[in-house]
Order: C-alpha cells, then sequence, then structure tokens
C-alpha cells in the first residue's frame, strides 16, 4: 500500500496547528455532519486521524456552541429509529453506551419510555407473524423473543401476560429467562 507523494503519515496532523489547522478541523467536521448526524465520540474518532487534538477539540467545541453537535438529540432519535424495530431499553443503553454516549445521557434518553406498551406491540407484531402455536409454546417463544429484543425479564412476563391473556398463564423465570407456562 502506497501513500500519496507529499501527504502525511495516517494518524499524523497534516498541519502543524494553529488558526488554519482549527478552521480545517472545523470543516472537515461540518463536512462529515453534513453527510448524516454523529455522536461527538464518533466525530472525533473521524477528526483524530487527519487534525491534532487541539484542534479536533476546538472543533468539537465550535460545534456544540453552534448547536450543531448535541449528543442528547442525537441518541434521542437513534432511539425513535431503534425503537421502530422493537427494541427494548436494554439493548437500546448497551448499543448507546458502546456509541460513545455518556451514561447520564443514556438514562435521560431512555427515562419515561413504556417499555410494556414497546413489549406488548413488538409482541403483537411477532404473534400475528407467527400464527398457530397455542398454549405454553407459545408463551416461552414469545418470551424468548422478547428477551432477545433487549426487554428486561419483568416486562416480558407481563407483556405476555397481557398479550395471551386467558389463552394461557405462567410466568417468567428471571434467571433461566424461561417462559414457564401455569395451569392450562
Amino acid at each position: 500500500m502506497s501513500r500519496r507523494v507529499g501527504a502525511p503519515p495516517r494518524g499524523l496532523a497534516r498541519s502543524p496547528g494553529g488558526p488554519q489547522a482549527a478552521r480545517e478541523a472545523l470543516r472537515s467536521a461540518a463536512e462529515l455532519l453534513e453527510r448524516r448526524a454523529l455522536p461527538a465520540s464518533e466525530l472525533r474518532g473521524a477528526l483524530s486521524g487527519r487534525h491534532g487534538a487541539a484542534e479536533v477539540d476546538s472543533a468539537l467545541a465550535r460545534l456544540h456552541e453552534l448547536g450543531y453537535l448535541d449528543d442528547e438529540a442525537w441518541a434521542r432519535r437513534y432511539v425513535e429509529s431503534r425503537r421502530a424495530g422493537g427494541l427494548g431499553a436494554k439493548l437500546l443503553s448497551r448499543e448507546l453506551r458502546a456509541r460513545g454516549i455518556e451514561r447520564e445521557v443514556v438514562e435521560a434518553v431512555l427515562s419515561g419510555r413504556d417499555e410494556l406498551e414497546a413489549a406488548c406491540r413488538v409482541g403483537r407484531a411477532r404473534r400475528r407473524a407467527a400464527r398457530g402455536s397455542r398454549g405454553g409454546a407459545e408463551g416461552r417463544r414469545l418470551a424468548a423473543f422478547l428477551l432477545r429484543r433487549g426487554f428486561e425479564p419483568d416486562v416480558v412476563a407481563r407483556g405476555v401476560r397481557a398479550l395471551l391473556g386467558d389463552e394461557t398463564s405462567g410466568e417468567l423465570d428471571g434467571a433461566a429467562g424461561e417462559w414457564r407456562p401455569g395451569p392450562l
């Protein structure tokens, strides 16, 4: 793999610093944000290979001041788009933390969510798609599906009970993560 003649080695800043370098970093950051919204940690990672740490810090601070870089707003949009895919708070929290969002921001974004309503919505859709099985088998399958989607065990148990109603009763064994059908 060869590099372009005159290009700096990877990982090194392209310019020696100063106001011009800060403007270049800000321009690079703006170009990246034009393509798609990014959290600050990902934007920092994308810029750090091309610009020095001081220039990147300056660019991120300026973007925060201007309102173009807001991790909480980005996280709210991310949660709404992922929630449409039927994910629970547990899995969403893990994904946001992996994207570099601070724990306090994650908690603020996920607070006030009705997990039971979300689990029931996802469970109803799954149930329509998997018509046919009844009783304990349906409860087990539905509980396992909701657990994989990142819903907490207590929410899954209440959701399965709400969805299956009188068709079956049972409970979720939180330790084993299994639905145990009750007497029919």
